[in-house]
C-alpha cells in the first residue's frame, strides 16, 4: 500500500527477509506509521477482542479481516501460509469463545 500512495512501482509482496532488508524512505516510513495505527496486530485472543470492540464502535455486524502476513522465502511463493494461518488462528479462537463476541459476527462462504 506504501508503494501506491507514493507513486512507486508496483511490484510483487517482498518476503520477510527482504522487507527486513529493504530501506524506507521517510515519506514511506511515515505513511506506515499512519495506517499501523489502524491494524490490528496482536495474538488471536486480543485480535478478536479488537475486532469486537471496533465493531461495536462503529455499530455494524460485519468486519473485513485483511492479513498481510508476509511469507518467507523458504515458503512456497504461489500460497500464503501466513496469512492462512493468520484467519485459521482467528477463526480459532472465535469458535473457542463458543458464542459471537458482542458486535461481531461471523460468516461464512457459501
Amino acid at each position: 500500500m506504501a508503494r501506491l500512495r507514493t507513486n512507486q512501482p508496483m511490484r510483487p509482496l517482498e518476503t520477510v527477509e527482504e522487507a527486513e532488508a529493504a530501506t524506507i524512505d521517510s515519506m514511506s516510513a511515515e505513511l506506515i506509521a499512519a495506517m499501523e495505527r489502524r491494524w490490528i496486530v496482536a495474538d488471536a485472543a486480543t485480535a478478536a477482542a479488537e475486532l469486537a470492540t471496533l465493531a461495536a464502535r462503529h455499530g455494524v455486524d460485519e468486519v473485513m479481516v485483511s492479513p498481510i502476513a508476509g511469507s518467507y522465502e523458504s515458503e512456497p511463493t504461489d500460497a500464503a501460509p501466513g496469512r492462512e494461518q493468520t484467519l485459521e488462528l482467528l477463526a480459532g479462537e472465535l469458535d473457542a469463545a463458543g458464542e459471537e463476541p458482542p458486535g461481531l459476527r461471523r460468516r461464512t462462504q457459501t
